[in-house]
């Protein structure tokens, strides 16, 4: 296997509705990974496998396939780590014979590099039809799977190749027509990157790592743009202030009839939330406009292992809560106003007015699903379980008395009276710190559409999650190497993330199958 020694660059994931999914591997294969109805081929492609012979066989049971021997729909000569190729399916000559007494077709991969080969795993595709349809059919049958995997394929790339930034964890776009990109960089700068053609070019837009306090989940952590950006010019950031970590939301304007560079100087503060100075954990960070233009903002339950200062259940304090609060409009003793809807507007019992919703841990990254109008957030758990909530007006998410849909504490028979249910939960078999992303709702990627896409930043994984409104099911897209901070999107709908370590910026892009 010391051909396929290299980095993680590639892969395929193909999803079919009704039938079994296909791998289709595109360079140096190592495992093929099925999970329900998807199945993930992980891919190596390298320098060492320039010249070596890649080849898709096809059969109508098992044995056949152990020398890969019949059915070859396609040779590839693979040319290095950049190589794009990939397969599409064709009628293969040897099932015409076999499969009309069959119910299920089976592939591999061959990847043969000089005297050495690599065989990916055996899959299989269900066939119900093919019985009582007859052998004159699989051409179309193979013809329409071929379709699907065309609309249903994707590979991740490099966004901006040779544009790296220090330790990024948020994405955001202006929604102002522009075409740019910032990246928020933890200790204290947002840049910009402005396309022209097929190039990029990354400039900074603000630094303010002076008045920050970076380190641990401390620093610039969020970054929103008001809803009338292109004519004001107001941005606003969610920050760990330096003198003793407090989390500062304030709304900076871009510099007089320069869109491409914020004013340091023009520092408006809306609101502090008071953080445990004992504590550099559970921040939360993000902030967001919703569809309401009123402001969201996810704040952690200030840190410290299983919530010692009880603050996801403590309406009066502002930690381990999600916030919303009305910045165009100001109230006695506020720079900001609170919306009338708020849960708590108007209580005597000292309960927070700006809460939108509480009893969250420490909830990394929210986004708001345009179409629908639905607030997504993701709380990273304790001990058990990763969670994504929806989040609405006035529910409690359980924190610290459940972990998930987990009783934390006490550690059994917890009171889940009044408590709200997350959407999905997972457990630490899969990942240990989960990362919300978006509802994809670009063009590019009719696989995709619709379904919340979000990760894991310690072991990489990325999943999908859909959601009907009702009832909500999780699937593993991908692995990968990165330690995956943040997710965000251009302003036509594409999604990217940012990888934490080695400062990348990755684009999930349509896969091409032509032949």
């Amino acid at each position: 296997m010391s051909k396929l020694a290299s980095s993680l660059s590639l892969f395929l994931l193909v999803t079919l509705n009704s039938l079994e999914a296909l791998a289709l591997p595109s360079a140096a294969v190592l495992s093929v990974k099925r999970s329900g109805s998807s199945i993930t081929a992980r891919v190596l492609p390298n320098d060492d496998a320039s010249g070596c012979r890649l080849s898709l066989h096809g059969a109508a049971n098992t044995s056949l396939l152990n020398g890969v021997l019949p059915g070859a729909t396609r040779l590839i000569t693979v040319n290095g780590k950049d190589s794009q190729s990939a397969f599409a399916v064709s009628p293969v000559p040897s099932l015409r014979r076999r499969v009309r007494s069959r119910e299920n077709l089976y592939f591999r991969a061959a990847l043969q590099c000089g005297e050495e080969r690599v065989l990916s795993n055996i899959s299989r595709i269900a066939l119900p039809t093919v019985r009582a349809q007859g052998e004159r059919d699989i051409p179309r049958l193979l013809l329409r799977l071929r379709r699907r995997i065309e609309e249903r394929s994707f590979t991740l790339v490099q966004a901006f190749p040779g544009i790296t930034f220090e330790q990024p964890v948020d994405i955001q776009n202006a929604g102002d027509g522009s075409g740019r990109l910032f990246v928020v960089e933890q200790p204290g700068r947002i840049q910009m990157l402005s396309s022209s053609g097929s190039s990029a070019t990354k400039s900074l837009f603000l630094d303010i790592s002076g008045r920050i306090r970076a380190g641990g989940e401390r620093g610039l952590l969020g970054l929103a743009f008001h809803p009338d950006f292109e004519n004001n010019g107001y941005f606003y950031v969610n920050y760990s202030e330096s003198v003793d970590g407090n989390n500062v939301i304030a709304r900076f304007q871009t510099k007089s009839g320069d869109p491409n560079e914020g004013d340091p100087n023009s520092e408006f503060q809306l609101l502090t939330i008071v953080q445990p100075p004992a504590y550099s954990n559970h921040k939360g960070g993000a902030i967001a406009f919703g569809p309401d233009g009123f402001l969201y903002i996810s704040s952690g339950d200030g840190g410290g292992a299983g919530d010692p200062l009880n603050s996801g259940q403590d309406r009066t304090s502002l930690l381990g809560k999600i916030h919303r609060i009305d910045v165009d409009q100001t109230s006695t003793g506020r720079n900001y106003a609170i919306p009338s809807s708020n849960p708590f507007v108007g209580n005597t019992a000292g309960y927070r007015e700006e809460i939108f919703a509480y009893g969250l841990r420490n909830p990394w990254r929210i986004s708001f699903d345009s179409p629908t109008g639905r607030l997504y957030g993701a709380d990273v758990g304790q001990n058990a379980q990763e969670e994504i909530n929806l989040i609405e007006n006035g529910k409690n998410y359980g924190w610290k008395i459940t972990e998930g849909d987990l009783c934390f504490d006490p550690p059994t028979a917890c009171d889940r009276t009044g408590l709200t249910e997350p959407l999905i939960t997972y457990g630490r078999s899969e990942g240990q710190s989960v990362t919300g992303g978006y509802v994809y709702r670009g063009s590019e990627i009719p696989a995709l559409s619709g379904l919340y896409i979000f990760g894991d930043f310690m072991t990489g994984r990325i999943f999908s999650m859909s959601h009907n409104g009702l009832t909500a099911r999780r699937s593993t897209l991908l692995d990968t190497d990165s330690y995956i901070a943040a997710f965000g999107t251009d302003e036509s709908g594409e999604l990217f993330f940012s990888s934490y370590l080695d400062g990348r910026l990755y684009r999930f892009s349509a896969l091409d199958l032509s032949l």
